[in-house]
């Protein structure tokens, strides 16, 4: 049984459409050479929203691909319920369990000594001179806070697939000892 999936890659271009090296080479050498041009950009105007239309559909399709993982692994509980009678399947499910606890307290001291150094920043905000100086403070600060949202929701993200695959994995060595 597999058990990890390989996920899919979206190119950024069609697979035939890429440059050998020396154009590049060149292309850098004339805009370098005549820096009135302006360079080609990476991917046509025209395609822009073909590339963003496959990013949306990689992320709906790893979307996907978890929520199957935790429909089977529903569906493959059900099947492991009368084990869990058993001591030591009931231990390896307790394990399994405080091993996440363990990580989200981890990760929550993580998250709180990171959003403490965001207040403390926040609250040595130096009196600005002049609105750019208070702006930029102001979005170095929105920054933050943004990258630090981006960190937890995508440390949970993490946490969750891990969860998925090991319990997964768990269950079907479990289920697959049965009859043994």
């Amino acid at each position: 049984m597999k058990m990890l999936k390989s996920r899919p890659v979206t190119p950024t271009r069609p697979q035939g459409s890429r440059a050998p090296a020396g154009a590049r080479t060149r292309t850098l050498a004339l805009v370098t050479a005549a820096p009135a041009q302006e360079a080609v950009p990476a991917v046509p105007a025209a395609r822009a929203p073909a590339a963003a239309l496959l990013r949306t559909h990689s992320f709906g399709l790893l979307l996907m691909e978890s929520l199957l993982r935790a429909a089977r692994n529903a569906g493959a509980s059900v099947a492991l319920l009368p084990q869990l009678a058993q001591a030591d399947t009931g231990a390896e499910a307790l394990e399994l369990q405080a091993a996440v606890v363990q990580r989200l307290l981890e990760l929550q001291q993580g998250w709180w000594q990171a959003w403490t150094i965001w207040l403390e920043e926040l609250a040595q905000l130096r009196r600005a001179d002049t609105l750019s100086e208070h702006m930029e403070q102001f979005y170095n600060l929105g920054a933050q806070f943004g990258d630090l949202l981006k960190a937890q929701g995508t440390d949970l993200v993490d946490l969750q697939d891990t969860v998925q695959v090991d319990y997964g994995y768990w269950v079907a060595r479990k289920l697959g000892t049965v009859g043994v």
